[in-house]
């Protein structure tokens, strides 16, 4: 091997480690955001609404503690209607508030009918 071939070796030696270093300095991450965007903080919390079969005035109404809570209580759904029924909420339908969403649970039979109450939590 001559000079010159060993000189135009080392030359394109020296050409390509160049190009890997620009390479590698082209792959190098950006640097971080000193403070990334955050979400504001949720200040609502979920709603628990209701509605009624076939209607005629009468009112479900449990708040989200309560629901929370998990204690069954006997809520009256009579409202401005001219009689009563009540719903029995149990501790079972309170875990399916929480974890599901909606849940259907049926009246007392009180005036010769009863109704059917969907209960859902409309998340947040």
């Amino acid at each position: 091997m001559n000079r010159r071939t060993l000189f135009g070796n080392a030359l394109k030696t020296t050409v390509a480690l160049s190009g890997l270093s620009i390479i590698a300095k082209a792959q190098v991450p950006p640097e971080p955001i000193p403070h990334p965007p955050t979400c504001p903080p949720v200040t609502s919390k979920p709603q628990i609404n209701s509605e009624i079969s076939a209607n005629h005035g009468h009112e479900f109404k449990i708040s989200y503690e309560d629901v929370i809570a998990g204690n069954a209580q006997t809520i009256s759904i009579q409202g401005k209607s001219g009689h009563p029924h009540q719903v029995v909420i149990g501790a079972d339908v309170l875990l399916v508030l929480r974890t599901r969403l909606v849940a259907d649970v049926e009246s007392t039979t009180d005036a010769g009918h009863k109704h059917v109450v969907r209960i859902k939590r409309d998340p947040v």
